[in-house]
């Protein structure tokens, strides 16, 4: 006799002797190929036996089991790279779900909430006959239902950190042009060296000469960094020239010494008297053999350097000042134009450079750089010991009749042309054949025509000195002698 049960509101009968009791248990595969266990959050299927039978199956709405399963993807805010972490809010902190209610097993079919009615002694009764089954610990989670509980309003784009602002676009440096503080030669130098009085203080200066075949020009400016901090230009710049010779000399102080442009001013100056004074009466033995002139010419370079170097020591006596205070840079450059023999001649102590251009377009430097251990930093100053040593190694170009053009620059000119050896070519391409655009890492450089082509090239070098690269603000000097008429064609 089939078994009684009790009938449940929102269900469908079925004949109780063709269901079973309870689903069977998944089990593990096995070796024959055993069915596989399904995942705990799916309903066991039906027997194959049972798909074509008559009788209805009992369904209970509103399984838990039966919903489609939902997925959540939670984005860390720290996960936005694009916006500064001041400006991300933490994702909404979702409520936490009520306490479920407990749903007896194998009344899943019960509306959440409803508390199932007392069991009849029949029904007690019919229950007891049945066997019992031990409570499955994971379908009975599976039978936590949680309450249902008011939606959070979903956040904005800008609280879930998916709307980006682009960084603030940095302030561009802005340099001053400031007059300079102190004067140019302090009292008590001046009241040592009276003639510096007479010195005016320049941002600027450019000098320019047309000579038989050659014409000489120079420009020299005070960099950003002396403008913006209201200081004087520490760069010296001096020329000048006979019917014999040429004297081009460029000297750059040291920015650590606070006497620096005191000292590059003197011993540029002394240099270019010194060698006009050496030069203006050659005897003839020595103007006629090419040995003994080169050997003259070379000692007076070398003196010249030295009478440079004890200029600056003297004043640093008188004044009480120490040596050091007045360092300076130095490069020379003498050209003699004698019968039979024509000579070029260079020095060079401390940093900077001299460069050679030939009229095939090479090019060529002419002593080195005197540059310590690290970038920036100078070995040998004027009026150091070992500068007197440095004025020995005097360069000398014999083929004066394959030069076209002699370069001096300060380091304001050999630090952004890095290395010079190489750039020195796009140097002198510049000068011939002007300016179209910028050198690759420069930030800027005016268009221009080519400087040693107009009328006037120490205005031309002026402007070219306006090239702007980043970090490079010093002062900026260069001296050329070129021929003229030009014999190079850029």
């Amino acid at each position: 006799m089939p078994a009684t049960s009790s009938r449940r509101p929102d269900a469908t009968t079925a004949d109780a002797s063709s269901l079973p009791t309870a689903p069977p248990a998944a089990t593990a595969p096995t070796a024959a190929g055993s069915t596989p266990a399904l995942p705990p959050d799916r309903p066991a299927k039906l027997p194959a036996d049972f798909a074509d039978t008559a009788g209805t199956v009992m369904l209970p709405k509103g399984d838990p089991r039966l919903a489609p399963p939902t997925i959540a993807v939670t984005v860390p805010a720290s996960a936005v790279v694009s916006v500064p972490p001041d400006k991300v809010k933490a994702a909404f902190a979702q409520p936490a779900p009520e306490t479920p209610a407990t749903i007896p097993p194998g009344r899943a079919d019960l509306p959440v909430g409803q508390t199932p009615a007392p069991a009849s002694e029949a029904t007690r009764a019919g229950d007891a006959g049945k066997a019992t089954v031990a409570p499955d610990p994971k379908a009975d989670a599976q039978q936590r239902v949680p309450t249902s509980a008011p939606a959070a309003p979903a956040p904005s784009e800008a609280e879930r950190g998916l709307i980006t602002r682009a960084p603030a676009t940095p302030k561009p440096a802005t340099w001053k042009n400031l007059p300079a503080k102190d004067p140019w030669c302090p009292p008590a130098i001046a009241a040592q060296a009276p003639e510096l009085r007479k010195i005016a203080a320049t941002d600027a200066v450019a000098f320019e000469r047309v000579l038989p075949g050659w014409r000489a020009a120079g420009a020299s400016r005070r960099g950003r960094m002396h403008a913006n901090g209201g200081t004087h230009r520490e760069d010296a710049l001096a020329f000048d020239a006979h019917d014999r010779a040429t004297v081009l000399c460029v000297s750059d102080g040291a920015g650590s010494c606070p006497h620096s442009r005191i000292g590059s001013h003197i011993a540029a100056h002394r240099v270019v008297e010194f060698l006009l004074a050496a030069t203006a009466s050659v005897d003839a033995a020595i103007a006629a053999d090419a040995a003994k002139l080169r050997d003259f010419l070379s000692a007076q370079v070398t003196a010249a350097a030295i009478a440079a170097t004890d200029a600056l020591v003297e004043l640093a006596r008188k004044s009480g000042a120490p040596p050091k205070e007045f360092r300076c840079t130095l490069l020379t450059a003498l050209h003699y134009r004698g019968e039979p023999h024509e000579l070029l001649l260079t020095n060079q102590i401390g940093d900077g450079a001299i460069c050679l251009l030939r009229k095939d377009q090479s090019t060529a430097r002419l002593g080195a750089s005197d540059s310590g251990t690290h970038s920036g930093e100078v070995s040998c100053f004027v009026p150091d010991d070992c500068a007197r040593e440095k004025a020995r190694r005097v360069e000398v170009v014999a083929d004066v009749a394959a030069v076209e053009c002699v370069l001096l620059c300060s380091d304001g000119i050999e630090d952004p042309f890095y290395p010079l050896e190489k750039q020195a070519g796009e140097i002198f391409r510049q000068f011939y054949a002007g300016v179209d655009a910028p050198l690759k890492d420069f930030k800027a450089q005016p268009p221009q025509p080519a400087p040693l082509l107009q009328e006037s090239a120490a205005w031309g070098l002026a402007q070219w000195l306006e090239f702007e690269k980043r970090g490079e603000n010093d002062d900026r000097t260069v001296a050329v002698l070129h021929r003229l008429p030009v014999t190079v064609n850029f």
